[in-house]
């Protein structure tokens, strides 16, 4: 830590941006931009320094401002973008930049052990990758990803399916392998046991059956009224006899 403030303060001290490198936006503007980031960065206002790094960054394009962005972010614990942008500053930067930052393999190698790779495998395009509760980005069916080491919960998320958490331990300086495997989420009613289920539909049949019962109970208790048939009143007439 010591060592990489040290040579934070030597890249600091001796940075210049060439104004060739920002033709579009005035030289001052990047210059003004990175010795306010500095000052922010000497009162211990990290995030607001590392922005200001990154705006400086996107005007002049100069590979130093990569460092600064990495001796921000070491500070403010997101090692594996510290290590993102000190390998950027590593490939970018021309040799004399470089030399102005003594031993930089071994600054590396401390953010290195400080940050583990989660390598996650999905059977869903696009999903969404948590770690720690931020938000990792999209993974297409797999995806190297480089996190904090220590305990984590990794989440993968996607609409229409069911998230996948696991609770890990993420060892610094290695990886693990992770299956976010994802479940279609079940509807409602299927997920409740469907309609049958419900203790409404068994109570609303039970009385359909109840009043089935009584009706066939009143059918069969009540006196059908006498059918009104037709009846000659012609007297019946048989021999020697007359009704």
């Amino acid at each position: 830590m010591l060592r990489f403030a040290a040579a934070f303060l030597l890249l600091s001290a001796a940075l210049t941006i060439s104004p060739a490198a920002h033709a579009e936006v005035p030289a001052e503007d990047a210059v003004t931009l990175k010795a306010t980031a500095d000052q922010l960065f000497d009162e211990g206002r990290y995030a607001e320094a590392n922005d200001l790094y990154k705006r400086a960054y996107a005007m002049s394009a100069d590979p130093a401002l990569l460092y600064n962005q990495a001796r921000a972010l070491e500070s403010m614990g997101d090692y594996p973008e510290a290590l993102d942008q000190l390998e950027a500053f590593d490939r970018e930067a021309p040799p004399d930049v470089r030399a102005k930052v003594p031993k930089l393999d071994e600054l590396a190698a401390e953010l290195r052990a400080r940050t583990a790779t989660i390598h996650v495998t999905t059977n869903v395009p696009l999903a969404h990758l948590y770690i720690r509760g931020k938000d990792s980005g999209t993974i297409e069916r797999e995806a190297n990803v480089r996190a904090r080491a220590g305990d984590a919960t990794v989440r993968v998320e996607a609409d229409g399916y069911e998230p996948f958490a696991r609770e890990v331990t993420l060892p610094g300086g290695g990886a693990i392998d992770l299956d976010a495997t994802l479940e279609r989420t079940r509807s409602r009613a299927h997920a409740s046991g469907g309609l049958t289920s419900k203790w409404w539909f068994w109570t609303a049949l039970g009385v359909v059956a109840a009043g089935g019962v009584a009706l066939s109970v009143v059918a069969l208790t009540t006196e059908k009224a006498p059918e009104r048939g037709t009846f000659d009143p012609t007297p019946i007439r048989v021999r020697g006899f007359s009704f």
